[in-house]
């Protein structure tokens, strides 16, 4: 058997042959996900970098539900923002399924003055 420029047998040139193919490349999932509930949730207070609370109760709750939705998938790494609120919800779900978690600065939230807000004009 030869190999086509797709990196397949010939042998996949059949719609059967295609799926067990396809069904032995395994194909990444990218799961994003917001972080459990935080005091500025509630007081509906802007967050960002200076304004760091830790989950709630119900937050930790939150987390540990959606620690149950990933228990049967295959995850491989966790990765969360350095800031409580989502380092925390992280560290529920990796402890909980049993996956290494890393902190990456570059997912933090912007200071306060990167954000611009425009509004329309008033007639």
């Amino acid at each position: 058997m030869s190999a086509n420029s797709y990196g397949t047998s010939n042998f996949t040139n059949s719609r059967a042959g295609i799926c067990k193919w396809a069904q032995k490349k395994a194909m990444n999932k990218i799961f994003f996900m917001r972080h459990g509930e935080n005091i500025a949730n509630i007081t509906k207070e802007f967050s960002y970098k200076n304004v760091d609370y830790s989950l709630t109760e119900k937050g930790i709750l939150q987390a540990k539900q959606t620690a149950e939705y990933f228990l049967n998938k295959e995850i491989n790494f966790i990765y969360s923002s350095p800031l409580k609120r989502a380092y925390e919800t992280a560290k529920v779900i990796s402890d909980y399924i049993n996956v290494n978690q890393t902190k990456q600065k570059r997912y933090k939230s912007p200071k306060n003055n990167d954000i611009q807000v425009s509004t329309c004009p008033r007639k």
